[in-house]
C-alpha cells in the first residue's frame, strides 16, 4: 500500500456499502415492478420521419422505464459480450428496473449511417445518445431504442472544427486530426496541439437538448466544451456551433432546460451563480444573469462533517425540477469527492490529502440547494435553502443531463436518493485539482447515495466493470422518454 503524504481520520461511520451479493437492498426501498417496455418489439433501422411518424411513434401516455446505465466499451477491448455481437457492434446498458444487462446491435454492419468504431459517447439527453467520432472530428445523436421507421435514426451535430475551442485543424501524416485549441500555453503563450483521441474528454464534456428531436423540430443543442468549459449550442443538423459568451471566466458546471420558461440553464463552477439563455431564436440569444446568496439555514458543519467537505474536491450540479406543477424548482447541488479513502473497518475511513495511485478516489457527500427567491428590504433576492430530504424524489447525476424523477412513477427506485455516476476525469481534466495523467482509476466512483443517512449502496456493482480505468465512464440513459 502506497503511503499517503498527510492522512486524516474519521471516527464517524462515512460510508456503509451493500456487500449482499452484488448489492444490498435498501429496507426503504419499494418493490419493484417489471417494466413492460421491453414487450414492445424494437427496430433496428432508421430513416428521417415524416410529421404522422413523428406521432405514430411517441403516443401520448407514453410507458415509464426507469432510467439505464449505459456501459460504454472501447473499440480496442472489443469482445464478445455473450450475445453473439463483439463489443464495438452493441450497446450495453444495465437496467435498474431488474438489474439486468442488455445489449442492442447499434446497426448491422454496412447499413447505411452504421456508427463508426471509434466513437465514443459524450452525452445523454431526452432518450438520445451523443457521440464523438474520434478520428473523423464529427459529432451525432442516436437513439438505441426508438421504434419508428427503418432506419433508426442517426442525426448530425456540427463538426469539430466548428467547436470555438478549437483554433485550428488539419490533418497528420498518419491522417489523424491534430487540433489546436484556443487555450494558450502557460509557458510558451503558444497554443496546444494535440490529437483529437487525446481530447475527447473535454471537447464536448456535457450535451442538454431541450427537447427530442424527433418530436420537437425546434430542438437546440447546448454543450459544456473546451478547457475553459465554455458553452456553445446549435441546431441538430446545423453546419456550426455557436458561441454564447458569459460573464463567467472560470467556465461552466452543468446545464439544465426548463420547458415551462423556454430558457436553459448554465451554472457556474464556482456553484452560486447561473446564467438563463433564451435560445428560441438562436440568431439572436439573450442572457440574463441569476446570482443567489448562499446559504440559507446551511448546518454549521463540524468534526467530521467539516473535514470531509474541507477536504474534498467539490463538483457542481444544476437540476430543474418541472413536476411539482407551478413554478420551476432549480436544485444545485454540491458532490465532495476525495482524492483517496482508506476503509478502516466499522464504517469509518481515512481520507488522503493527495492522489495515490494505489488508492481510489471516492464520493463521500451531496450537499442540496434549492434556489428561492425572498423579500430583502425593499427588493426581491435569491438565496439557496438547505435541503436535507427530498420526500419521494430520486436525482440522477453524472455525465449526463441531470434529471429528476419520482420513486411513486418508479417504484423500483429508492426515495430521497442520489444515483450518481462517476464524470470526475472529465470535470476536472483541465483543472487545477484533477487527477495526474497517469492516475489508473476513472468511472468506478458510482452508487446511489441516500439523503437520509449520508450512506451510499451500488446500483452497478464495480466488480463487473472490466477494469479500474473505465472511460468513457458508464452515463445515464432515459428510454421512456423516446416511446
Amino acid at each position: 500500500m502506497a503511503f499517503f503524504g498527510r492522512l486524516h481520520r474519521c471516527s464517524a461511520p462515512l460510508l456503509r456499502i451493500g456487500v449482499e451479493g452484488a448489492w444490498r437492498i435498501r429496507a426503504t426501498a419499494k418493490p419493484r415492478r417489471q417494466s413492460p417496455f421491453w414487450r414492445r418489439s424494437v427496430s433496428t433501422s432508421a430513416a428521417p420521419l415524416s410529421d404522422s411518424a413523428r406521432r405514430r411513434h411517441h403516443p401520448q401516455s407514453p410507458v415509464l422505464t426507469s432510467p439505464w446505465l449505459l456501459i460504454q466499451r472501447t473499440p480496442d477491448s472489443a469482445t464478445e459480450d455473450g450475445t453473439g455481437f463483439s463489443s464495438s457492434d452493441t450497446y450495453l446498458f444495465y437496467r435498474l428496473s431488474d438489474r439486468g444487462m442488455i445489449s442492442l446491435k447499434t446497426k448491422p454492419t454496412g447499413s447505411p449511417g452504421k456508427i463508426p468504431d471509434d466513437a465514443l459517447c459524450v452525452g445523454s439527453s431526452h432518450g438520445w445518445l451523443a457521440y464523438a467520432s474520434l478520428r473523423r472530428g464529427t459529432y451525432f445523436l442516436t437513439n438505441p431504442v426508438i421504434c419508428c421507421p427503418t432506419p433508426r435514426p442517426t442525426i448530425s451535430l456540427p463538426p469539430v472544427q466548428t467547436l470555438p475551442a478549437v483554433s485550428f485543424a488539419q490533418e497528420s501524416e498518419d491522417r489523424d486530426l491534430v487540433l489546436k485549441l484556443g487555450l494558450k500555453d502557460n509557458l510558451t503563450g503558444g497554443f496546444i496541439e494535440q490529437k483529437i483521441e487525446d481530447l475527447y474528454s473535454y471537447l464536448i464534456v456535457k450535451v442538454v437538448m431541450s427537447s427530442d428531436p424527433i418530436k420537437d423540430k425546434n430542438t437546440v443543442v447546448m454543450a459544456i466544451q473546451g478547457q475553459r468549459y465554455e458553452i456553445s449550442f446549435c441546431r441538430p443538423g446545423g453546419v456550426r456551433w455557436g458561441y454564447l459568451k458569459g460573464q463567467n471566466r472560470r467556465g461552466y458546471s452543468d446545464l439544465g432546460y426548463s420547458q415551462k420558461h423556454k430558457l436553459f440553464y448554465a451554472l457556474f463552477r464556482t456553484g452560486y451563480v447561473f446564467d438563463a439563455w433564451d435560445l428560441n431564436d438562436p440568431s439572436s440569444p439573450k442572457r440574463i444573469e441569476y446570482a443567489f446568496e448562499r446559504y440559507l439555514n446551511r448546518p454549521e458543519w463540524k468534526g467530521d462533517e467539516e473535514m470531509i467537505r474541507d477536504m474534498s474536491v467539490p463538483i457542481q450540479y444544476l437540476v430543474v425540477d418541472e413536476s411539482s406543477g407551478g413554478e420551476d424548482k432549480i436544485l444545485v447541488l454540491t458532490r465532495y469527492v476525495a482524492r483517496g479513502v482508506l476503509e478502516n473497518g466499522g464504517g469509518a475511513v481515512t481520507i488522503a490529502e493527495e492522489f495515490e495511485n494505489d488508492i481510489p478516489y471516492k464520493t463521500l457527500r451531496f450537499d442540496i440547494y434549492e434556489v428561492v427567491s425572498m423579500k430583502k428590504g425593499d427588493s426581491e433576492v435569491r438565496v439557496s435553502r438547505y435541503v436535507k430530504n427530498i420526500g419521494d424524489r430520486v436525482l440522477f447525476l453524472g455525465r449526463s443531463h441531470s434529471f429528476i424523477l419520482s420513486a411513486d412513477d418508479y417504484p423500483e427506485l429508492t426515495p430521497s436518493s442520489i444515483y450518481f455516476t462517476d464524470d470526475w476525469g472529465v470535470m476536472s481534466s483541465c483543472g487545477d485539482y484533477g487527477p495526474p495523467a497517469d492516475y489508473p482509476y476513472e468511472g468506478h466512483d458510482m452508487g446511489v447515495y441516500h439523503l437520509e443517512d449520508c450512506s451510499v449502496t451500488h446500483h452497478y456493482h464495480p466488480s463487473r466493470l472490466e477494469k479500474k480505468l473505465t472511460r468513457p465512464p458508464p452515463m445515464w440513459f432515459t428510454p421512456n422518454q423516446c416511446n
